[in-house]
């Protein structure tokens, strides 16, 4: 299977999974719907969240922008 055979095969599955009626809440931080909200809606949150996973646990590390906004409100997440 060649690359660009690969690739869409993916974009087509990603389709199916979009479609009406068979959309999925993403949880990210379970616990936490505004941190799971911030991070499924602001790229840079998605983004510290993916560089903070790497030696931590994965809650922490997904609920921190969420942290960083609240105790900082920074202008990198809003």
């Amino acid at each position: 299977m060649s690359e660009e055979q690969v690739i869409q095969k993916l974009l087509d599955y990603a389709d199916e999974l979009y479609e009406e009626g068979n959309r999925k809440e993403l949880a990210f931080v379970p616990d936490n719907s505004e941190a799971n909200n911030l991070v499924i809606t602001n790229n840079n949150a998605y983004l510290f969240s993916v560089l903070f996973d790497w030696g931590q646990e994965a809650e922490r590390a997904w609920e921190f922008p969420w942290e960083l906004k609240k105790r900082l409100n920074t202008y990198i997440i809003r």
